[in-house]
């Protein structure tokens, strides 16, 4: 009985040094916890600039997004240019022109001969059909102008609470504030693909802001090094990170803590 008390007493000496005398072990409880996934989220994959069709990736095209509107994913990246005549249409840039064309310009072109153009009201109406998300990324400048045409296309389409279905891809702090005012979108992105070089300390200064705004900060997969994703994770910033087209890549990356993938090929 005696030596039982003795080890009894041993064992809450233990528990006490633990609690008490080790500074470190009582403020591992206050670290800071992730941000929570967000629904748009959930199956860890965007498709990047609609997916890919006939072996050609980031097009953009009527057959990439009728494809990736029956795969197993929640959110789709599509890249959007106002034309010469002012219509809102799915596109990266005008490459394949040489300038900026009227609607019925682009509209008559096959992308790569083969494979179909869209006007962003299309793009809209096969994505509510199937419940997906938008992830936009304007490529027109002003950018406010590619989502002020969105929310008309949206209202004119009858799309119900289409805020809640678009996530737009910010490229800076003061482009937040200004289209948290303007458009109060509940969810948002902020992109780092404009902003070179990316220091240690800049990078955990957009991190504490996603963190703080409940943003999704996206890296590429080059910056997205073991440094620089406990950076991210420190902060306590949903990663995302582009663009990722192999199944080992994606799970390397997955590994490393990035929450969420970008992905031409709908691979995970």
């Amino acid at each position: 009985m005696k030596c039982f008390k003795r080890i009894m007493i041993a064992l809450l000496m233990v528990m006490l040094c633990f609690t008490t005398a080790a500074p470190g072990y009582a403020r591992s409880a206050k670290r800071v916890k992730m941000n929570k996934l967000p629904g748009w989220a959930t199956t860890h994959i965007i498709a990047h600039a609609g997916g890919n069709a006939q072996g050609y990736s980031r097009t953009n095209s009527l057959e990439a997004l009728t494809q990736t509107g029956n795969a197993h994913v929640k959110a789709v990246e599509i890249d959007f240019s106002i034309t010469k005549d002012n219509e809102l249409i799915c596109t990266h840039d005008w490459k394949r022109f040489g300038k900026v064309t009227d609607l019925n310009t682009f509209m008559s072109s096959k992308i790569y001969d083969t494979l179909t153009p869209m006007p962003a009201k299309q793009a809209l109406t096969i994505l509510n059909s199937k419940g997906k998300y938008l992830v936009v990324d304007a490529k027109s400048s002003p950018t406010n102008k590619v989502y002020k045409r969105l929310i008309q296309l949206c209202d004119t389409l009858n799309i119900p609470g289409y805020k809640k279905r678009i996530i737009p891809q910010i490229y800076s702090r003061p482009d937040y504030k200004r289209y948290k005012k303007i458009y109060n979108f509940p969810y948002g992105i902020l992109t780092l693909y404009r902003r070179t070089p990316m220091p240690a300390k800049r990078l955990r200064v957009f991190a504490k802001f996603c963190k703080k705004n409940n943003l999704v900060l996206t890296i590429s997969k080059k910056r997205y090094t073991p440094g620089n994703a406990k950076i991210i994770k420190k902060c306590g910033a949903v990663a995302a990170v582009h663009t990722v087209n192999t199944k080992k890549q994606y799970y390397k990356l997955r590994k490393r803590g990035a929450a969420i993938i970008y992905t031409d090929k709908l691979i995970w």
